[in-house]
């Protein structure tokens, strides 16, 4: 995943436009009495907006697979239709979506296309997954003894972002990380 250069984005003609838009949209409909119920509101606001505009970029991502798809040159058929929540930075994005089998093994691998195709790992978008990265390594850098409970630092983070759970795949062997990253699929050529 690329690092946004926040200065460049910011001073296209495009950005700088949708921007005074978003503003004059958010300043319509803003009814706090102080300056802080007005920012919270905002920020509640335009949050939401950002989640469902990902949500929906997600599941058409998801929709774009047809019956079989390749993964590193192996064919996958169609499994079965499945929906799962994953976690971004602005909240969680639930989506519907096919798992596909691999095609001629005997309980082959199963793979999720939209998380190989938009980066998925462990249930977060990259940005989300990012951010537990950070977090974890500031928490290491600090000397971070762990949380309360026995707890090791981003326990919780890793649970509430819902990172444990996926129950294990076929009996070759449960989920590898092969099946969840990278290799992006492409659609079949018959």
């Amino acid at each position: 995943m690329a690092i946004v250069n926040r200065t460049a984005l910011l001073a296209r003609r495009e950005v700088k436009r949708a921007i005074s838009k978003v503003r004059r949209t958010l300043r319509s409909v803003l009814w706090g009495e102080s300056f802080g119920e007005r920012e919270v509101e905002a920020l509640t606001i335009s949050g939401e907006a950002v989640r469902e505009l990902l949500r929906e970029e997600l599941q058409a991502i998801a929709n774009s697979f047809g019956e079989e798809v390749l993964v590193n040159g192996v064919r996958y058929h169609l499994h079965e239709p499945g929906s799962d929540t994953y976690h971004g930075l602005c909240g969680p994005l639930e989506i519907k979506r096919p798992t596909h089998r691999e095609v001629g093994v005997h309980n082959g691998r199963i793979v999720v296309a939209v998380e190989l195709v938009a980066g998925l790992v462990e249930g977060a978008t990259p940005g989300a997954g990012l951010q537990r990265g950070a977090w974890l390594r500031a928490a290491r850098h600090a000397g971070a003894q762990g949380e309360p409970g026995g707890r090791s630092p981003g326990a919780s983070l890793a649970h509430d972002a819902g990172a444990d759970r996926h129950a294990p795949g076929s009996r070759r062997g449960g989920w590898g990380r092969e099946d969840r990253a990278g290799g992006a699929p492409r659609r079949a050529r018959a």
